[in-house]
């Protein structure tokens, strides 16, 4: 099981309650910036000789497949942490947002890993309840290989546009390099609002002038007057 996760996100008002709560939030996965979110295609199969065959599955069950998956929340997490550039330009709002680290348990049933692959989820052709909960599986983790860089991991929940719990413990917070002072002065306010001083602050910053690297630095939580010259002088 994977120890620990990251989550690339913007500064906006739904960040800040989420901070608040202490929660995540179940997303409409179809809203997603994949074109093939939730794809499957369970009409046809291909044989072991090559050929394509019509699959077995009902009808009946694959309206089932369809209205359960359109029912589905998602929360997304990546493997890949805050000195990735590609993540914080993809959803940590061009730099100008937060990621948070989170530290796994190893008893969490809660989060699976994607599959990348460039064909979409075969799915298992018996019916039974069991299977009907992993065929679903299969078509909230499967995504084309153009996303493997990502490395991601989801949280599934039978709801979607409502808080969830974390996945884990809040470990770090973490601005991006274009964050504004007025921004991480604001989150840094949450965190002591919620009394929560085991989550360090940090921030990323260009390793060096003659570098195209991120590199990350610890902020003080105490003093805004200090954090704000800091801030200044980068």
């Amino acid at each position: 099981m994977i120890k620990v996760l990251y989550q690339f996100k913007p500064i906006n008002r739904y960040t800040i309650m989420n901070l608040l709560n202490q929660q995540d939030w179940a997303a409409d996965p179809k809203k997603f910036n994949d074109p093939f979110e939730l794809a499957k295609h369970p009409w046809i199969k291909v044989s072991a000789s090559g050929d394509l065959t019509v699959s077995d599955l009902s009808a009946d069950y694959l309206d089932e497949l369809d209205k359960k998956s359109s029912e589905f929340g998602l929360s997304c997490y990546s493997e890949n942490n805050y000195l990735d550039t590609l993540m914080w330009a993809y959803y940590g709002q061009q730099h100008q947002g937060i990621c948070l680290e989170f530290e796994i348990p190893s008893s969490s049933t809660t989060l699976r890993k994607v599959a990348y692959k460039n064909e979409l989820p075969k799915l298992l052709e018996d019916t039974r309840k069991g299977n009907t909960r992993k065929n679903l599986f299969k078509i909230a983790t499967t995504k084309s290989k153009a996303w493997k860089h990502e490395k991601e991991w989801r949280q599934i929940v039978e709801s979607k546009n409502c808080p969830i719990d974390y996945p884990g413990i809040l470990k770090k917070v973490i601005f991006g390099c274009r964050t504004t002072y007025q921004d991480v002065k604001c989150i840094i306010e949450i965190m002591k609002q919620i009394n929560n001083r085991k989550v360090e602050i940090n921030r990323v910053k260009q390793m060096s002038d003659l570098t195209l690297q991120l590199d990350q630095k610890k902020l003080s939580n105490e003093r805004p007057e200090e954090l704000r010259i800091k801030w200044v002088l980068k």
